[in-house]
């Protein structure tokens, strides 16, 4: 039986009419089923809301790892710049731009910075990307 089925009935109902009150009742096993209905479907909702919310957690996890996973990779790229310039680079490193193909250093942009600089930066960009991938550990 559906909750929203339930019929009321009257003691005018019970008494065939001759009752002075319109009090309205239930019969105890109409609302026991009733109840029961109701309890079957909040359990199966809470085991459906169980279900999704581990699911939830498994993907956000696994969102997790990836996210890590990426700043460590974003780490190891840094750590391989910084070799990079510390072995591959004796001379300073000037940001050039091209106008209609011809390339031309930049006076206003010029960025000399020598091969230590740069290791230093990417240095300091992969202890960067591993405190991010910390986060997320």
């Amino acid at each position: 039986m559906k909750c929203d089925e339930l019929k009321a009935y009257t003691y005018d109902d019970m008494l065939d009419g001759n009752a002075d009150v319109d009090i309205e009742y239930y019969p105890k096993s109409e609302v026991d089923a009733a109840i029961a209905e109701l309890k079957e479907v909040a359990e199966d909702a809470c085991l459906e809301r169980d279900d999704n919310s581990r699911v939830i957690d498994e993907l956000e996890a696994e969102n997790r790892k990836l996210k890590r996973a990426l700043w460590l990779a974003r780490a190891e790229r840094s750590a391989s710049w910084q070799i990079h310039f510390s072995l591959c680079h004796n001379h300073s490193i000037e940001r050039e731009f091209s106008i209609n193909g011809a390339s031309m250093p930049c006076e206003e942009m010029a960025t000399m910075r020598t091969a230590k600089d740069w290791a230093m930066i990417w240095k300091k960009v992969e202890r960067l990307c591993l405190k991010k991938a910390e986060e997320y550990k």
